[in-house]
């Protein structure tokens, strides 16, 4: 009797809903226990590949969309692709796990109209493959304007920013993204730049080489995704820019084209 108290006295304490001797699973709560980011079995095991970590089961590699991550546990790649650390789980960047064109490797599409498919990317129901959203066709080829991303056909879209103002020396932007990623930035041979990308926002500093002002961009933003990229997937949330004696410039014209 006094083994039995213990055992019903140790799941209380513990919260694990103490499934039956012999390593079976119980729900509890929503929660199988053997599935990701739940409690382990009595054995101490997990579903292949999670293991069991102090009592919850977790992915032992970052190398997984969805996989949890913090400042520790940092994110790895994905079928080439560098994963980032997003809301606490490994994401490919501006490709949310379980939308459309992006990874299902819990087999869970989010998108109306989706389907895990049988290589683990989420696509649109019925769908051939190579066009926009649905898994790469024969050799990873893609529709015109498409690229084999992560197993997916996406769009390499882009996203200029252009200054009409000639009085304009430098900029300071802070760029807010909506369902898109900003996954890097490039600068014309006419202006020299960085970035840095805190997501949901992108701070990019540009300063014009001369005085002059050629047409065409002073930077060029690459978005993530399956469609096309247009002007409002991202919004100008802040827009300070100066002219060449670093005083400010009240009307400079930043547009994103």
């Amino acid at each position: 009797m006094r083994m039995i108290w213990l055992f019903v006295v140790g799941c209380a304490v513990l919260l694990t809903g103490c499934p039956p001797p012999g390593g079976s699973s119980t729900t509890t709560g929503g929660c199988t226990q053997g599935s990701r980011d739940c409690g382990c079995r009595s054995d101490q095991t997990c579903d292949a590949p999670l293991t069991c970590n102090a009592g919850t089961c977790r992915e032992t590699s970052r190398d997984t969309p969805g996989a949890v991550c913090d400042a520790a546990l940092t994110c790895g790649s994905y079928q080439g692709t560098q994963m980032v650390c997003e809301a606490g789980r490994c994401q490919l960047p501006g490709c949310p796990t379980g939308t459309v064109g992006c990874p299902c490797p819990d087999d869970v599409c989010t998108d109306t109209g989706t389907q895990c498919s049988a290589t683990k990317v989420c696509v649109v129901t019925g769908c051939v493959p190579g066009s926009a959203g649905c898994t790469c066709g024969a050799a990873n080829a893609c529709d015109d304007g498409l690229s084999c991303q992560a197993g997916a056909c996406r769009a390499v879209g882009s996203i200029s920013i252009s200054v009409s103002n000639a009085a304009v020396r430098s900029c300071d932007l802070l760029i807010a993204e909506t369902t898109r990623a900003v996954t890097g930035v490039t600068f014309p041979a006419s202006a020299v730049g960085e970035h840095l990308r805190r997501a949901p926002r992108v701070a990019i500093s540009f300063t014009r080489k001369a005085d002059s002002n050629p047409a065409g961009a002073v930077a060029t933003l690459q978005l993530a995704g399956a469609t096309a990229a247009t002007p409002s997937l991202l919004t100008l949330a802040e827009t300070h820019c100066f002219d060449r004696a670093g005083e400010p410039v009240t009307a400079p014209g930043v547009r994103l084209e």
